[in-house]
């Protein structure tokens, strides 16, 4: 069979080890050479049967049981993927190396099945089977499966054995953003850029998500637009540069960026299509701002509330109150907690003179919206809530008091 195999006669190889291995179940090294031929021939079901055939004479053979888990990830379905965490478990149990159990670990965590992956690591650890690295993928299960402050001690004790490491030190800036301590995060992140990191990108864009909801969008914009110019940058990296170039006021780089992200038709060309359509309304370009709208009614995860809500927006602008008013219903009826619609309902009423009501949809804004939160611009808001209703009561004490009866009479 070798001698075929090496003549490239691999059909022929195939068959005579096929025959002898039917009559000799028990031979190891025979299984593993018909399941390379098999895995070279493309047939990986066979080729991952074979192995295990192998397996089953020899449960710590580690050359039939890593074929075997490779022949099987050609399959990516659920039986396979339980197949390959059972193999790399017999081999685990066999073994003493750290390569081993991360992997069996690795396994579990990619079959969906989180607690077993933190047991894996753990069983590890009480076998005496140690390294920095089974620490992170211990912390990084513990943090998948909830359980934080776990898994922030076994990274620090990864940091420990690995002073100065930048991806556990980014690991730790996720778990901290995770316990919402956003300070702690910062810090560890900017130490994991200081240091040695192979999440460059994926760190600058955790750190400028960060800094863009504390409202620094001047930092945030340099850490996006760092990452948006590496390989392999997060999707999210050019979009959010984006927003942070529109949160600055530069609605023209904003809008090309937005445009060209809009075009490639990723994750995020729907919220593109519409962040464009704000800058545009921003502009008071309406022609461009009613298309880009229009663009983004075909994307996903836009909602109808945010549709109506811009388009009452570009109504306003035409100086149609009446168009803009039924929209805005629209995007209530929609969604009566979306708060923008609330804002511009508002804001409505109030050009039209009807303050108690614009009052009432504001404070329905100011109700919905996090009061931290810059680009909601609460204490603007609460401030124009607080004059309109000082300009009500002057109103009210202002206006003649009712005749009452004797004073009718006189009249009379």
């Amino acid at each position: 069979a070798l001698r075929l195999a090496a003549e490239n006669r691999i059909s022929e190889a195939t068959d005579v080890l096929e025959s002898y291995v039917e009559n000799h179940p028990e031979h190891v090294q025979a299984h593993i050479e018909l399941g390379r031929l098999q895995w070279s021939s493309g047939d990986y079901a066979r080729a991952a049967r074979s192995f295990e055939e192998a397996l089953r004479s020899d449960p710590g053979n580690r050359e039939a049981g890593v074929f075997a888990v490779l022949s099987l990830a050609q399959s990516n379905d659920e039986a396979s993927r339980g197949r390959q965490v059972a193999i790399l478990r017999t081999l685990a149990d066999e073994a003493s190396d750290e390569a081993t159990w991360l992997l069996y670990a690795l396994a579990s965590g990619a079959a969906r099945d989180s607690a077993g992956q933190v047991a894996a690591l753990q069983q590890a650890a009480t076998r005496g089977v140690t390294g920095p690295q089974l620490q992170e993928a211990l912390g990084v299960a513990l943090a998948m499966n909830g359980d934080l402050q776990q898994a922030e001690y076994e990274l620090n004790q990864a940091l420990d054995a690995q002073p100065g490491s930048g991806d556990v030190s980014a690991l730790l800036g996720v778990v901290a953003q995770l316990r919402g301590d956003p300070a702690a995060a910062r810090t560890r992140l900017e130490a994991a850029l200081e240091g040695q990191t192979t999440l460059r990108p994926q760190v600058l864009t955790q750190l400028g998500l960060l800094l863009l909801n504390q409202g620094e969008f001047s930092e945030a914009a340099r850490c996006l637009g760092e990452a948006a110019g590496l390989e392999s940058a997060p999707p999210e990296a050019l979009f959010f540069h984006a927003v942070c170039l529109q949160a600055l006021g530069q609605n023209e780089s904003a809008i090309k960026a937005f445009e060209a992200i809009a075009r490639a038709q990723g994750p995020f060309a729907g919220r593109a299509a519409l962040c464009a359509a704000q800058s545009y309304i921003e502009m008071n370009s309406l022609e461009r701002a009613t298309d880009a709208l229009e663009r983004a009614t075909r994307g996903k995860g836009i909602s109808e509330a945010e549709i109506e809500t811009l388009q009452a927006r570009i109504h306003v602008l035409e100086g149609d109150d009446a168009a803009a008013r039924a929209a805005l219903r629209r995007a209530i009826s929609r969604d009566s907690s979306y708060a923008p619609a609330r804002l511009e309902s508002g804001l409505l009423y109030i050009r039209r003179q009807v303050l108690s009501e614009g009052v009432r949809e504001l404070e329905l804004y100011l109700s919905l919206v996090d009061p931290e939160d810059p680009s909601a611009r609460a204490l603007e808001v609460g401030a124009l809530v607080e004059q309109l209703k000082q300009s009500q009561q002057s109103e009210s004490a202002a206006a003649p008091a009712p005749a009452g009866p004797a004073a009718a009479g006189e009249q009379s």
